[in-house]
């Protein structure tokens, strides 16, 4: 059995395929930016739902969960610019110090309108010293209406949907391969990837491509749900491992 899987069965009981407990989410809002949960007493809230958690306010990683018994790391979501894709990205980033908050902080830094690889690059000493991880989030999150492996940027919304000859010709793959380079990995499991094959796609190319794996419900409202897909963890557990190891720190 691996750690993941493990740990999160002693810690919230029995997961199994479909099963009634989350074994981890990495990718929650709060009222801090545009999420519903209230921050007061969110620890105690998150234990009794999943094993591993970190919360992921849009562009403000002011809020951190303390005093977790290991269960949490920081966390925020950065906005980014693809202008090569005329498309906006979001980057998870996870684990960083206290200290570096300020710099992460859009209210006080211009980092939320940095192009990934500057990004990458502005990063890179936070990593360096914490251990800190960089993931793009949600990457079906444009395309999901869409059949995979035929796949059309349009994050703005801008273009006919029926009318693919009007979408630039950048696929999945592209935007994968274009952050491939400077990121730790992929947030695999997400709401936007509907199929367990959608999910099984990203998974092979971390695989693939030595990247780790990151996954969360991007809740904004105040239910929790149970992944479709967290069954693939364990068989996929070598892109997950990272997660009870920085949780641990």
């Amino acid at each position: 059995m691996c750690a993941i899987v493990k740990k999160s069965k002693q810690a919230v009981g029995k997961i199994h395929k479909g099963g009634d407990n989350i074994l981890f989410d990495l990718h929650i809002h709060t009222d801090i930016s545009d999420g519903r949960l209230k921050s007061e007493n969110l620890a105690t809230q998150l234990r009794a739902h999943c094993s591993f958690r970190t919360i992921t306010d849009h562009d403000d990683p002011s809020y951190h969960l303390e005093s977790d018994n290991g269960c949490s790391f920081t966390g925020v979501e950065i906005t980014s610019d693809i202008r090569e894709f005329d498309a906006f990205a979001d980057f998870l980033f996870y684990g960083f110090d206290k200290v570096d908050i300020p710099l992460l902080n859009k209210k006080e830094h211009l980092v939320f309108n940095m192009r990934p690889k500057q990004l990458s690059e502005y990063l890179q000493p936070i990593k360096d010293r914490t251990g800190a991880k960089l993931f793009l989030a949600h990457p079906y999150r444009s395309y999901a209406s869409l059949p995979l492996y035929n796949l059309f940027i349009d994050p703005r919304g801008k273009l006919d949907k029926q009318n693919t000859s009007e979408r630039p010709k950048k696929t999945l793959e592209d935007i994968l391969d274009y952050c491939v380079n400077f990121v730790d990995g992929f947030e695999c499991l997400h709401p936007s990837a509907k199929t367990e094959e959608d999910v099984v796609f990203l998974l092979e190319y971390c695989r693939k491509n030595k990247k780790l794996a990151s996954g969360g419900s991007d809740l904004h409202g105040t239910t929790f749900t149970i992944p479709k897909y967290q069954h693939l963890v364990e068989e996929y557990s070598d892109l997950f491992q990272w997660i009870p190891e920085m949780a641990a720190k």
